[in-house]
């Protein structure tokens, strides 16, 4: 699909796709502002209609950040393994997701990352902590729920 081809979509598509996507969400009145990182976006509120041409805007200035064809390709967390592997588990679908783990030299603490995607990390007092924190983070990030995500991680001898 090339950009042209891009569909007129609702205000509520487009803030659940970047949602889905990591942006954090406020309402703001008749908007609501999207942020994720640096990256700061103001759309119309919830049940507006955005024309055809605001699409297309909108599909260009997040390419850099999102990657081309990201508005029309699969959302993270839409059951398509966007990050590790998806395996059936009876009547539900799990990612397993390789997860790393360490411990602060100092002792202040844990920090755990997704070697696959470096920008979801977690962090905890306890190693356990600092995996439980990445989890909810991986899951935020993939608009799943944390009951589906297993995290592997190696084992030291």
């Amino acid at each position: 699909m090339t950009r042209s081809e891009v569909i007129e979509m609702t205000s509520d598509e487009l803030i659940e796709n970047l949602v889905g996507r990591g942006f954090s969400r406020t309402p703001m009145g008749e908007h609501v502002l999207l942020v994720r990182d640096a990256t700061r976006l103001v759309l119309p509120g919830p049940g507006r209609r955005l024309p055809l041409d605001y699409v297309r805007r909108i599909d260009f200035a997040l390419e850099s950040l999102l990657g081309a064809g990201w508005l029309r390709g699969p959302r993270p967390g839409n059951g398509d393994g966007a990050l590790g592997s998806v395996i059936d588990a009876g009547d539900q679908r799990v990612h397993l997701l390789d997860a790393v783990v360490t411990s602060s030299p100092d002792g202040s603490g844990w920090c755990s990352y997704l070697p696959d995607e470096l920008t979801i990390m977690g962090v905890g007092p306890s190693r356990d902590a600092a995996l439980r924190d990445l989890k909810e983070a991986a899951a935020l990030w993939m608009g799943v729920d944390p009951g589906r995500l297993v995290l592997v991680t190696p084992s030291v001898v």
